[in-house]
Parts: C-alpha cells; sequence; structure tokens
C-alpha cells in the first residue's frame, strides 16, 4: 500500500469510546490503536479490504 503523503488524516475518538477502552481486552485495543495508525498515516484508501469503498 502506498502511503497517502499529500494529507495527514486526524482521527478523533469519542468520549464514549474513551470511556469503553478500559473494559475492553488487549487485543482489541493493540487492533483500535493500528487501526488509528493507518488511518492516519494512509487516508482512506482501503485497498487491502474486501469489497471496501473509500470513506466519504
Amino acid at each position: 500500500m502506498n502511503k497517502n503523503t499529500e494529507t495527514n488524516w486526524d482521527v478523533y475518538v469519542k468520549r464514549k469510546v474513551q470511556r469503553t477502552l478500559g473494559s475492553l481486552p488487549k487485543i482489541v485495543k493493540d487492533n483500535l490503536f493500528t487501526l488509528i495508525k493507518e488511518i492516519e498515516s494512509y487516508g482512506d484508501l482501503c485497498g487491502n479490504a474486501r469489497k471496501s469503498t473509500s470513506l466519504k
């Protein structure tokens, strides 16, 4: 996947999600943080997922 160097994306996590993070298993938290980092780095590119489209 090519890194989107034109735009830096900001990902905001809602307060409800932030409060819920404490009760989630570690693997789920790790996956969430990895997803957030990928979105910040690559933007709305979804080339590695089946049946996906760009985010609007």
